[in-house]
């Protein structure tokens, strides 16, 4: 076996506490997503290492429940990988039939110029004990946003292989690029699209929406917040299912750099409802300083054109990686990590369409409720 097709191996789970997984020994945390049931239960997914300070093959991934609204967790499960094979871009995704469906992302090492998006599903959210099914691997490439559910049925799967990364492997050019896969079956099999090719790529983690007059829209990330004048969320077209795109074109909703000089910040894109988008970024922070401060939920009635109302989530300096679902009824539940190294926090926001357009958290919605503070004994 090639050293990196470790990466096709599936993680290994447990399902009860193990000192090895403490809170009180992470010396890391990062990157959550959160998912809520038809009955309210509360899904949080992240994660962590008690090794080493930062992204590597000893991360693990924590899976956790509430049922009383985000106060206390339950563990679902820990998955961490025996060989040298990084886990990572966690997502929790809630299908419209009610089936929650777990995604992430494996490199053997940090990169391995492949990488491979894997998923598991638990189709009854709500059971007393939550059970999912084995691991699969679906596709190459990276996933950082939830699939998306087209008019027609389809299911579209962003993802991509980051070109400005260097690896040693480069087996599949064609799917170097910010791109698109497709599912007929919700997720079983999955079927190469196309994508955007990006002169000046970053850590492209993309999102798409289906526009009113049917057209693809995908947003991703780009290295162009380097340029002031320019945002570092940038936008591509297609007209035909996801097969071309239009070249790539900037935002005016610009990211922060942060402490990364040439690398803009993840930002999430989903529909309400009532069709109206949303948009969870980094929004009026200082310009001068671009941290990654003030995670601002947007709406937007034009498919992004124009964003006409806002509500900030969380004003301090590194907080970070939007992710998150928005119920049928159109609740967001949305998870965001903060000081990854510092506090190590993984925190919890939920929100509806007119809290935003209000720019006030009116009756049962909150921000800024902790999940998990690694280094302490709190959370799972």
């Amino acid at each position: 076996m090639e050293k990196r097709d470790c990466s096709l191996i599936p993680p290994r789970f447990t399902y009860e506490a193990s000192e090895d997984f403490k809170p009180e020994g992470r010396l890391w945390q990062s990157a959550p997503s959160a998912a809520q049931t038809k009955n309210g239960r509360i899904f949080c997914v992240y994660s962590a290492d008690n090794k080493g300070g930062g992204e590597y093959t000893t991360n693990y991934t924590i899976c956790a429940y509430s049922d009383d609204n985000g106060e206390d967790y339950k563990l679902a499960f820990y998955a961490w990988h025996e060989h040298e094979v990084r886990i990572s871009e966690v997502l929790l995704f809630m299908s419209p039939e009610g089936v929650l469906y777990h995604f992430w992302t494996q490199n053997y090492g940090y990169f391995d110029g492949r990488g491979g998006i894997w998923c598991m599903t638990c189709e009854d959210p709500d059971a007393p004990v939550p059970h999912f099914s084995e691991p699969r691997r679906i596709c190459d490439g990276c996933m950082a946003d939830n699939p998306v559910v087209l008019r027609d049925g389809r299911w579209l799967f962003p993802s991509s292989v980051w070109t400005h990364m260097e690896s040693e492997w480069h087996p599949f050019p064609e799917y170097e690029k910010v791109s698109l896969w497709q599912s007929l079956d919700r997720g079983q099999t999955l079927t190469y699209l196309g994508g955007v090719t990006d002169p000046i790529p970053s850590f492209s983690e993309n999102s798409v929406f289906e526009t009113a007059d049917g057209r693809l829209c995908m947003y991703f990330r780009t290295q162009g917040a380097i340029s002031p004048e320019l945002g570092g969320i940038a936008h591509s077209y297609s007209s035909d299912g996801g097969k071309t795109w239009t070249e790539k074109a900037y935002s005016p909703i610009k990211t922060p750099n942060g402490e990364f000089a040439t690398i803009p910040a993840r930002f999430m894109v989903q529909r309400f409802p009532s069709g109206a988008l949303l948009l969870v970024t980094h929004h009026g922070f200082d310009d001068e300083e671009r941290n990654r401060s003030h995670l601002t939920a947007l709406v937007s009635d034009d498919d992004g054109k124009t964003f006409s109302a806002s509500l900030l989530l969380d004003e301090r300096n590194q907080v970070s990686y939007p992710s998150g679902n928005v119920t049928e009824d159109g609740r967001v539940i949305l998870a965001y990590d903060r000081e990854r190294l510092g506090a190590k926090e993984i925190m919890l926001a939920s929100f509806t369409e007119e809290d935003i357009r209000r720019g006030s958290f009116g009756e049962g919605s909150y921000t800024k409720k902790l999940v998990s503070a690694g280094g302490k004994k709190f959370g799972v």
